[in-house]
């Protein structure tokens, strides 16, 4: 067994522990006890064994063991799990990724790799299993089901069908069914689709969603699918009317949505609800250093009038019962002793994390070396073709009947900042000079830029122009 496996259940000897008939491993002493079943705080010692929960005793009773930490003052929590994130967001490797996150209380995640199959296909998924084997951070991954994204729209160096998600189901922490984005193909009964969602019910492995704005009728059979969680929830009725549908909402505070506010403004006046989890989705290198990860999104609930005890639940036991996993999300015998230790509950300051029972990060950094692993072969390899005729010519915009016009009327994508950023459409007429167009700097007080898709895998060596308005 590697150190990070999860520890086994070596039942004789923790129920010896439990007992007391066997000394304990780790005491964590006086703690401010976040019980997450029945929502109380109360003062307690945390008692380990084998890497697992032996016994919580409350005060003014005491526990011993072979290493007995007095713990005053601070809160602990289970460890922070993050039900949806794309690892490649942050730009660094699996092993980094660890050593930025754990520090911040997460011990658990579940990635969709589909970055990295977008361009790789199943070698890509495979190299983010490798890589994220042996780490502290639990790595659970989910099989990519937007591969491509937009099928028949965009080239993707990979395309999965049924065959290749069940292979992926096959893999060793693959548990399910990466947010499904092609929520139309969902609605419309594409063949496609019914293809993905059959194969991943027939193994009993989760499907996790992707629904912006999808309501009403839309909504009900999209849940019919099989399909139980969404993160890309951007407005407080439309939360409700998923978690009524019996959907996990995931609440999302990532680096290009800002959704806690939504999320809030929806469970505010309900209280503990069980189907509600944390999600980053994406988070940029920058936001990672400055702002943290999990324990940013449960910050922002409660500055928006969340219950902190009730966000601890979110983020630990409701994450725990969405990924099926009884032995996570709750200091209670018998669960694998993730821990993070706050000195700030309201504020989740993280002062210490243990993963099963070992520290693994004090005062904001890692416990753990990273610099005696082994780059990974897929790492050394160029994924980024260029077409051999690629040249500035490739990114001029020609315009049809040039000699005709001084102007011609284009389409620009349009950034609009404020709350959330998102993207709309719009037009613009741009002046035309031999036969193409001259794009200015900038439309009133909005910039304007040339955005371009290069294809990196040698399918068609096409390149794709576009204006943006307003990126900045």
């Amino acid at each position: 067994m590697t150190l990070w496996n999860d520890p086994p259940l070596r039942r004789e000897a923790l129920i010896a522990a439990a007992r007391g008939d066997r000394e304990l491993d780790l005491v964590l002493a006086n703690v401010h006890f976040v019980n997450v079943f029945t929502g109380e705080v109360y003062d307690a010692d945390v008692g380990i064994f084998g890497g697992r929960v032996a016994h919580i005793e409350p005060r003014p009773g005491t526990l011993e063991g072979a290493t007995v930490l007095d713990r005053s003052g601070v809160w602990a929590i289970p460890g922070l799990i993050d039900t949806h994130v794309h690892i490649e967001s942050s730009m660094i490797g699996p092993a980094a990724y660890a050593a930025a996150v754990i520090p911040h209380g997460t011990t658990t995640v579940l990635i969709d790799p589909h970055e990295f199959a977008n361009v790789s296909g199943l070698s890509g998924v495979d190299y983010i299993l490798d890589a994220s084997d042996d780490l502290p951070l639990r790595t659970l991954v989910m099989a990519p089901s937007c591969v491509p994204s937009a099928p028949s729209v965009e080239t993707a160096g990979a395309s999965f069908d049924r065959d290749e998600i069940l292979e992926m189901l096959g893999w060793r922490r693959v548990v399910g069914l990466a947010e499904v984005m092609d929520y139309a193909g969902v609605l419309g009964g594409s063949s496609r689709m019914m293809r993905l969602l059959e194969a991943v019910s027939a193994t009993g492995g989760l499907i996790q969603g992707h629904a912006p704005r999808v309501r009403g009728r839309d909504l009900s059979a999209y849940a019919a699918a099989g399909i139980d969680s969404d993160h890309e929830t951007q407005e407080s009725d439309e939360a409700l009317e998923k978690l009524r549908a019996g959907m996990y909402l995931e609440a999302r505070e990532s680096s290009l949505s800002f959704n806690a506010a939504a999320a809030a403004g929806a469970l505010r006046d309900l209280g503990y609800l069980p189907n509600v989890t944390l999600c980053t989705d994406d988070v940029t290198p920058e936001d990672l250093l400055l702002n943290g990860h999990i324990d940013h999104v449960a910050r922002a609930l409660v500055d928006e009038g969340l219950d902190p005890v009730d966000v601890v639940r979110f983020a630990t036991l409701n994450a725990s019962l969405r990924l099926r996993r009884s032995d996570l999300g709750a200091l209670a015998p018998g669960r694998i002793a993730d821990i993070a230790l706050l000195s700030d509950l309201e504020g989740f300051t993280v002062a210490e994390v243990y993963r099963s029972g070992v520290a693994v990060a004090q005062d904001g950094r890692p416990l753990f070396a990273l610099c005696d692993r082994p780059s990974h072969p897929y790492e050394s390899q160029s994924t980024v073709t260029l077409p051999p005729s690629l040249s500035l010519e490739a990114f001029v915009v020609h315009v049809p009947d040039a000699a005709e016009r001084t102007t011609a009327r284009v389409r620009t994508i349009d950034f609009r900042h404020g709350g959330t950023p998102r993207t709309v459409y719009g037009e613009l007429d741009v002046p035309v000079a031999r036969g193409r167009l001259e794009l200015p700097e900038a439309d009133g007080d909005l910039t304007l830029n040339t955005l371009a898709v290069v294809d990196r895998h040698q399918t068609h060596g096409g390149v794709a122009t576009a204006v943006v308005r307003g990126f900045g």
